[in-house]
Parts: structure tokens; C-alpha cells; sequence
């Protein structure tokens, strides 16, 4: 079960790390306009406001339950050992889980692949370029 879970697990994880690179260069984009970024301290906020972000935290858990309903593992125990350990799969649950990975894995493809509009400030991704552009933290940054 691990190993057809792993691939599904890691591909959740880099999608997730997809919207979140979206997230941060936007608001960097942001920050570098003229009415700065209002910094948000509260990380919920951030899942909720940004649409990708909306999507990965609703499919992850959805998907992980389709794979639960496509494999199935009942395990006979009788004098405390392990007699019998069938894995059960499903055809039909294996198809909707397939088709719901497809869907998936088209819309992040187009999300990763699409160039944001605009100039990308020089220090993102940089920390230290980062730090010596800030002088004082505050509500806005500029």
C-alpha cells in the first residue's frame, strides 16, 4: 500500500509547494506596488484567500479518501497471528480515482506553467538580497 501511496502522497506535496511558490511570488508582486502588501499574521488566512492554495487544501483530503475507496485490506487474525492479508481493489473506484488525478494533474500543469504578468523584483528567492532591503518591519511592507 506504501508503495502506490507514496507517488500519490508526493505528488499532492509538490502541487502543494506549486501553490504556495504562486502564492509568495504574487505577493512579493505585491509589496513591490505602490501601496505595499498588508502582512497577514494569521497563516489560515493565507489558505483561504488564494484560490490554488483553496484547491490543494480541498483535494488533498478528497483524494487520499478516493484511494482509500479503491484499495481495501481486511486482515484475518486467529491464536494473535496474522492468517490472512487480502488487499482488495476496486476497478471502478480505481477509474474515478484516475480520472480525478487526471483533472488534478492538468490544472497544475497549466498553474506551473503560466507566467504571472509583470516584472519580478530582483531579490525573490534571494534571503540576504531580502534582508538588506528591509529596514524596519511594520503593517506595510514597501
Amino acid at each position: 500500500m506504501a508503495v502506490i501511496q507514496g507517488p500519490l502522497t508526493l505528488g499532492l506535496h509538490c502541487s502543494d509547494l506549486i501553490a504556495n511558490c504562486i502564492r509568495d511570488e504574487r505577493q512579493w508582486r505585491c509589496a513591490t506596488g505602490r501601496k505595499g502588501l498588508r502582512t497577514a499574521t494569521n497563516p489560515v488566512k493565507t489558505i483561504f484567500t488564494h484560490p490554488t492554495c483553496l484547491i490543494v487544501f480541498v483535494a488533498k483530503p478528497f483524494l487520499h479518501w478516493m484511494f482509500g475507496l479503491a484499495f481495501n485490506t481486511n486482515a484475518v487474525v486467529q491464536d494473535e497471528k496474522l492468517e490472512v492479508l487480502p488487499v482488495a481493489m476496486y476497478a471502478a473506484q480505481i477509474w474515478n480515482l484516475c480520472i480525478a488525478l487526471f483533472i488534478f494533474a492538468c490544472f497544475f500543469t497549466f498553474i506551473a506553467l503560466r507566467r504571472l504578468r509583470g516584472p519580478q523584483p530582483a531579490a525573490y528567492g534571494h534571503i540576504q538580497t531580502f534582508a538588506n532591503l528591509i529596514d524596519e518591519w511594520s503593517p506595510v511592507m514597501w
